[in-house]
């Protein structure tokens, strides 16, 4: 017998609630009451579970209480609002808030009978799931980092989760995989609306520091670097960081100043994180912030990096990277887009290769479909389960969608939890890459 383990989103509503007024008895007026905007709204098909809210800039999540919700406090703007509820298929809306308020309803339906996972990119940064069991980006934290999530203070939405998740793969560490498992150390993370307070066991982090730049969530990323080098002393840390992540060595940089540069290196686009034309980055005295020599393969970079407007600096910092691989002029305008969202990406914005996956499993038979940016001649994804074993799916591509739909099936024999790892994408020209599949990912129960 399978269960299949997923993940449900689904989107929500907003509306401004009913206030009174009172009035002064000497003057006469009402006085003292000032309308409050909520977005609020209902669920049908649902009376629990749980609505988040979100955007780059702003995230929380609610209890869904009698088939209601309600936000305060939410800033003017666009969000995308999802319901999670285990079981039920889903959607994403669309919510415009003004004035601190807005309204919609949103709906819930069972899911058909039998197993199955669907996962899709949005808008979002952790995309759609909708499953029998949802919060795959939990587990992930739970199994590879040894991560459980409280929500003794604010509630956890699994974009929460998944911004944690993303933040954590940005920052080589330990980490525990399913063909190769280690020992954790666990820890407690707790959702606050205080400071970062971060012990060996307990991790107190501010609901602001999910708040995400274009590429990344500066704060959360920053202060996982600051720990996991402890606060850039623990220079085989950095080291890792620097080079597994970016391709680099750095040399004569202070500790702090080690976080800073790390923190501005994975805050611009992948392509540009790590080049195999730049090998060393060098601290000097005095000078630009930044400048390099391509014929040398380094950059040096001055104190005043770091002393200088954040922007300022990361302008400098794109700019003289971009400069390894274009000319001055298409340097300046990648760095313009990138730091100011000026003009245009030249391309450096690559998309993600996965845009779904599709799971169906019966009787032990697993078939998995994906969906991708770029044709595909054919795949290999590997699943794996706690007691070592593991079975490779081919998946080839569906006539008629020029190989940007690929499916394969296998019989899975062995008992456990399985779940997948990585896929071997290969493209028409024969040329194989090896992609981590961890925002989407899913595991399946096999009895």
């Amino acid at each position: 017998m399978t269960k299949l383990l997923l993940f449900a989103s689904v989107l929500v509503s907003a509306c401004a609630a009913d206030v009174g007024t009172s009035v002064d008895p000497e003057r006469g007026e009402e006085v003292g009451v000032v309308d409050i905007g909520r977005v609020t709204g209902q669920v049908t098909g649902a009376s629990e579970g749980r609505v988040v809210l979100g955007n780059d800039a702003w995230l929380a999540s609610r209890e869904i209480t009698r088939g209601r919700f309600s936000f305060e406090g939410v800033p003017d703007g666009v969000y995308l609002a999802k319901l999670e509820v285990a079981g039920m298929a889903t959607q994403g809306e669309r919510v415009v808030v003004i004035d601190g308020s807005a309204s919609v309803t949103l709906s819930a339906t069972p899911l058909a009978v039998g197993f199955s996972y669907d996962w899709e990119r949005d808008w979002s940064r952790g995309g759609h799931e909708q499953g029998s069991l949802i919060g795959s980006a939990r587990e992930l934290l739970r199994t590879g980092y040894g991560i459980e999530l409280s929500d003794e203070d604010q509630l956890w939405s699994d974009e929460h989760a998944s911004r944690l998740l993303q933040a954590m793969r940005a920052v080589p560490q330990p980490m525990s995989a399913a063909y190769a498992p280690i020992p954790l150390a666990a820890s407690t993370w707790v959702l606050s609306s205080g400071g970062f307070s971060w012990t060996d066991e307990v991790v107190h982090a501010p609901s602001t520091a999910f708040e995400s730049g274009r590429y990344v969530a500066k704060q959360l990323h920053r202060e996982i670097v600051k720990h996991v080098t402890d606060g850039g002393r623990d220079q085989a840390a950095v080291n890792k960081i620097l080079f597994e992540r970016y391709g680099v060595n750095a040399w004569l940089f202070h500790d702090a100043e080690e976080v800073e540069l790390i923190s501005m290196l994975e805050d611009m686009p992948e392509m540009l994180r790590s080049m195999p034309s730049l090998k060393t980055i060098i601290r000097r005295s005095g000078g630009a912030p930044v400048r390099g020599s391509i014929a040398e393969r380094y950059l040096e970079i001055a104190e005043t990096a770091f002393t200088i407007d954040r922007s300022d600096a990361q302008l400098a910092l794109v700019r003289a990277k971009a400069q390894f691989l274009l000319t001055a002029e298409q340097a300046e305008a990648l760095a313009q887009f990138v730091v100011l969202g000026e003009g245009t990406g030249l391309g450096f914005e690559a998309a993600r290769p996965i845009t779904k996956v599709a799971v169906r499993s019966q009787d032990r038979q697993v078939t998995v479909e994906l969906g991708l940016t770029e044709e595909a001649s054919s795949a290999k994804m590997y699943l794996f389960n706690g007691a070592g074993r593991y079975r490779m799916i081919s998946l080839d591509p569906v006539a008629g969608t020029n190989g940007t739909l690929i499916r394969g099936t296998v019989a899975l024999t062995a008992a456990g939890t399985w779940q997948p790892d990585v896929i071997v994408l290969g493209d028409v020209n024969g040329v194989s890459q090896v992609r981590d599949i961890s925002e989407a990912g899913w595991r399946l129960e096999v009895e």
